[in-house]
């Protein structure tokens, strides 16, 4: 509830319960003294507390409304209860008939030219304090009757003789319900809502305004009705008064104090503020009464942003709106956080004062909202206690904002008391990237994908504000990241930074780099702006400046320099900042630097150096630092390979030539690729994978960090070698195998491969055995290329490998899980076998690659040929399968498959993938038991046997969609092809349909119990055809089908070794 937050003029609410305890125990209050804990006659407040007033309710004490401008506000007003009547037997020595509260009845006196009754409610309002945390009304449930009556002993009990006795009108409020009322807290006095009544805040144009600046409620003094009893008119249990005095203490008498009332009186069935021993008090008032305030003006939102960096001022009202407000400057995140050991943070923030710009008011009930899921905002918690958004949302509520009603400055309460000023409100803004929603053509990297310039607007809504709804519109970049910089802890990438400095020690930092995207202008996708004013001249002030290919500078574009977004508030990454299309690689990207050497005698600023990280390059890359005039001023730097060195990787070099202002750095990036699919995922797989280098890294380093196996395996005259100096060659075909998808590499640096030759990237190619021809894994260019464009050289004079003999073998790939498939294209990064009859060098050439145009003759026929053959299909325990061939062509050629690879594979006897042979043997290499066989386009029957021991597996035919599972691990599996009149008698149910009576054929393979049963389509069992034991060999088994409804089943046949289940149809 919300008692736990409440204050009491600074003091918490349950210590001033304490201290009213107190007071009330040495006789001023009301009844609540005489009896601490129940039963206790109900008492009904407007202000939620004995004595005061409950301050998140009412901030000064008052129910507070502006004055109706345009329209008449609707406000409610909570009537409190705190209602321990209930059973207490343990502390009178007789019974009370105390019966649950089902009805009551009481009256609301208001001032009629102020205000009027619209209704009673028993839900809370969309604002009550901490609504979360609040119970149900307790008149919830309860049906509910009002009437507007005219009562001019309004106010009377506070002034005999009151003015506005004629405008007295009361509320008559009558409940009842067949459930008891809820009791609050028994141990302590509590008051939670039992209902509110609305009023409309109107004011009568005959009355002078300033009459009715305050106004006055209260519950009124002659009926409080609970059941058939009036608590202010009897006392409850008199006739009990002779059998316990304690019934006399706890339940006295009623009393009805007015303003001229003793002050030990009490006040029955009431409680609230009673200020009768203020000297000349505001307003005067007694348990039971609020006042209602009209304010002379309306609150207004207003806006401020205390921020020194950036355009001035931070914050203003745009589009000639008065409702509109913009952040001026972007709020902005750097996808890579920095490399200093301060980096930047991952969200955007930025303080914005909620003010109420109209003094003397006070603006209540604000509700802000956010229209993007990035945009979000919390309150920060300042000089006072004022913090209602306490975490980032993007929907929430301000109790008010003060400005003079509350406070040192403020009007003195009913109490004589300073209202409390629980203070400003600062609002954090805050823009998360995380929350930006990928689009659905995020095919890359999803969070590169989100990198953009986004708006949202935060909506600030008040019925007490003059203008309501007021926005704030806020932009916010999400830089995306260029290409280059150095990673040194798993961090991603920030462009390449260069230092310039003078003699004196001054510095300025610049980063160029290249991004997805960017352009030659400014690109504040990038972090990029531009200068409003020439290079200073009191200091070092180094920029870049946009130039055409030529080197010319381009008229109009960033005429002062280029410059850079503060990432945020209080960090600015660089100086200057110039980043360029990862796309426009053909050539080298000239990026002009211009400077002011420093302040006065800017000669005597020399030299000028410039430093720079070899870390921040991309591997293969090329950079040189030249002057402006085509080397007439200094010698090019090799900033790759020259330069002075500072430490391992830092280098300089310095310009000494006072006359020079400006250089120009020339800059042809390498390659750096993402490895994966159209899909976004990784083309390497958790498994052995078949690979080459999709660019060539610098120094040919092994790319494959993540491999399990240190060294890959290269083929080499038909055996399996590593490569053991941890170099790897462009052009070849690696075996290596990842044991987790965390460790597969994604992410490749370095230059393209364009082509394999005796003299660029030698690759030889071997034969094994003379007239055998040999196998060889070769690996492919960094872009597609059609099988048709790969090409062979001689060595020396020697005879040339054969083009046509390598395509009539085919090109093939590896598959994780899958074996070997034959391909018509190279792909960048995968490795593949090929087949030669000569020794030679592999050829490829990508000025001009020939592409995907259309399948190869050879691969066009044997797809062919798969296409009119029985496909069978061998699959493990671990999700791998692999397909083989029958033809029953005896005229065509098998299809030879490559050498074994280190994992799963499925192949004929002879290293084939198709066969013609009615018997062939079925080798199985690294496979997880059990393995399953079955076949498509089958005509005819396949029995399976181990082909060392005979053992029968199964059969697989047309007739039944079966499939065979082995468990046992044999590694060769003899397929054989049964003649058809076979069929009727080994492994089947004849007749099939069946009408009456049937046969169970089948080969046992050993001695041992048999259990045929028939089984219903789900898998239920339907009848036991037969469960005892038999010899080894041929069997039969009768069946009979009386009784047994038609359709579709199966007879499943389990003995010790032998499983075997055939489908079965019955008709009647």
């Amino acid at each position: 509830m919300y008692r736990n937050n409440t204050k009491v003029k600074g003091v918490n609410k349950l210590t001033s319960l304490a201290i009213a305890a107190l007071l009330f125990i040495v006789g001023f209050g009301n009844s609540y003294a005489l009896n601490p804990t129940y039963p206790n006659l109900p008492v009904l407040s407007l202000t939620g507390q004995e004595a005061s007033y409950n301050d998140l309710w009412f901030q000064n004490g008052r129910i507070i409304m502006p004055k109706n401008t345009e329209y008449e506000r609707e406000f409610v007003v909570p009537v409190f209860i705190d209602n321990r009547w209930a059973v207490n037997r343990d502390r009178y020595s007789v019974d009370l008939p105390i019966n649950p509260i089902k009805s009551f009845q009481f009256k609301l006196f208001y001032d009629s030219a102020s205000v009027t009754p619209v209704g009673v409610e028993t839900t809370h309002p969309k604002y009550a304090p901490n609504s979360a945390k609040l119970r149900d009304p307790l008149a919830k449930g309860f049906t509910i009757n009002w009437d507007d009556v005219v009562d001019k002993s309004f106010y009377s009990h506070i002034n005999n003789s009151p003015t506005v006795s004629n405008r007295g009108h009361a509320v008559v409020i009558t409940a009842s319900s067949n459930k008891p009322l809820p009791n609050t807290s028994l141990t302590f006095q509590d008051f939670d809502v039992l209902l509110y009544v609305r009023f409309k805040a109107v004011i009568d144009v005959n009355e002078q305004a300033a009459n009715l600046t305050y106004t006055y409620l209260h519950i009124g003094r002659d009926t409080i009705m609970y059941n058939d009893l009036n608590i202010l008119q009897e006392a409850p249990f008199v006739d009990y008064r002779d059998y316990d005095p304690i019934v006399a203490q706890d339940f006295p008498n009623p009393q009805r104090p007015n303003w001229e009332s003793n002050q030990g009186a009490w006040f029955t069935g009431l409680a609230g503020m009673d200020n009768r021993t203020q000297f000349d008090p505001l307003n005067r008032i007694l348990p039971g009464g609020i006042w209602f305030q009209y304010m002379s003006k309306q609150p207004t939102f207003g806006f401020q942003v205390n921020r020194q960096i950036g355009q001035q001022p931070p914050i203003k009202l745009i589009d000639g709106r008065d409702d509109l407000y913009e952040l001026v400057d972007p709020m902005t995140v750097d996808l890579n956080p920095n490399r200093n050991p301060n980096p930047f943070p991952s969200t955007a923030t930025r303080t914005v004062e909620v003010l109420n710009v109209e003094a003397g008011t006070i603006l209540k009930d604000i509700e802000v909202v956010s229209d993007q899921p990035w945009l979000q905002f919390r309150t920060i918690a300042g000089q006072g206690n004022q913090n209602p958004i306490s975490s980032l949302t993007t929907e929430g509520y301000i109790p008010y904002i003060d400005n003079g009603m509350l406070g040192e400055a403020s009007e003195r309460d009913e109490l004589n008391d300073i209202p409390n000023d629980e203070g400003g409100i600062s609002l954090q803004i805050s823009c998360d990237p995380a929350k930006i929603q990928a689009g659905d053509d995020a095919t890359d990297n999803p969070e590169i994908e989100k990198t953009g310039i986004y708006t949202g607007y935060i909506t600030f809504k008040s019925e007490f504000a003059e203008l309501s709804p007021v926005r704030i519109k806020v932009t916010f970049i999400y830089f995306r990241p260029p290409l280059e910089g150095q990673d040194p802890q798993g961090r991603k990438l920030n462009g390449i930074p260069i230092t310039v400095s003078n003699r004196d020690g001054e510095t300025d930092t610049l980063i160029f780099g290249t991004g997805d995207r960017a352009t030659i202008g400014v690109d504040s996708l990038f972090g990029e702006t531009e200068y409003n004013v020439p290079l200073l001249q009191s200091k070092l002030d180094a920029r870049f400046f946009p130039i055409d290919a030529n080197g010319k500078e381009i008229p109009g574009l960033a005429p002062f320099g280029m410059s850079d977004f503060a990432t945020n508030d209080e960090q600015v990454k660089a100086n200057s900042r110039d980043i360029r299309s990862s796309d426009d690689t053909t050539r080298s990207l000239l990026f002009k630097v211009k400077f002011n050497p420093g302040k006065d005698n800017k000669d005597q600023r020399y030299p000028i150096i410039i430093t720079w990280n070899r870390k921040d390059f991309i591997d293969g890359s090329s950079l040189f630092i030249r002057d402006t005039e085509n080397g007439q001023s200094f010698d090019p730097v090799d900033m790759v390979n020259e330069g002075t060195n500072i430490n391992p990787n830092t280098y300089s070099m310095k310009i000494d030539d006072p006359r020079i202002r400006e250089f120009i750095i020339e800059y042809t990036p390498a390659k750096i690729i993402e490895y994966v699919d159209d899909e976004g995922n990784p083309i390497i797989n958790v498994g052995w994978n078949l690979l080459s280098l999709p660019v060539q890294p610098l120094g040919n380093l092994n790319p494959w960090t993540g491999a399990l196996n240190q060294y890959p395996y290269y083929f080499f005259l038909s055996s399996y070698l590593q490569e053991t100096s941890n170099k790897v060659r462009p052009g070849v075909g690696y075996f290596l195998k990842y044991s987790s998808a965390a460790q597969i590499n994604k992410v490749f640096k370095g230059t393209n491969i364009f082509e394999v030759s005796p003299e660029i990237n030698p690759v030889r190619v071997y034969v094994a055995e003379e007239a055998r021809g040999g196998w060889n894994a070769v690996g492919a260019p960094s872009i597609p290329i059609n099988v048709e464009a790969l090409d062979f050289r001689a060595i020396g004079n020697g005879v040339r490998p054969d083009k046509n003999y390598m395509l009539e073998h085919g090109v093939w790939k590896y598959v994780t899980k899958e074996g070997y498939k034959e391909v018509n294209e190279l792909r960048p990064g995968l490795g593949y076998w090929i087949k030669v009859n000569e020794e030679g060098y592999y050829y490829f050439n990508t000025a001009n690659p020939k592409l995907s145009e259309g399948i190869s003759t050879s691969l066009t026929y044997r797809n062919e040929l798969k296409a009119m053959s029985t496909e069978i299909v061998v699959s493990d325990n671990n999700q791998s399968a692999k397909s083989l061939f029958v033809s029953n062509n005896t005229n065509v050629n098998s299809i030879e498959l490559p050498p074994l690879p280190p994992s799963f594979d499925v192949r004929f006897e002879g290293n084939t993938e198709l066969t013609n042979n009615n018997t062939a043997v079925i080798q199985l290499t690294n496979v997880e038991y059990p393995v399953s066989i079955s076949a498509k386009g089958l005509n005819g029957t396949f029995e399976l046997s181990d082909a060392a021991t005979g053992e029968y597996y199964g059969t697989i035919s047309s007739d039944n969609y079966s499939s065979v599972e082995i468990n046992s691990s044999s590694n060769s599996i003899k397929l054989n092809k049964v003649e058809t009149s076979e069929v009727a008698t080994v492994n089947s149910v004849y007749p099939n349909p069946v009408l009456n009576n049937a046969t169970v054929n089948f080969n046992l393979p050993e001695s041992g119990n048999v259990n045929i049963t028939l089984i219903d389509a789900v898998g239920n069992n339907v009848a036991t055809i037969f469960n005892s034991n038999l010899n080894a060999g041929v069997n039969q088994v009768p069946f009979q089908a009386n009784g047994i409804a038609s359709g579709n089943y199966f007879v499943k046949i389990a003995g010790n070794s032998f499983n075997k289940v055939m489908r079965l149809q019955i008709v009647k």
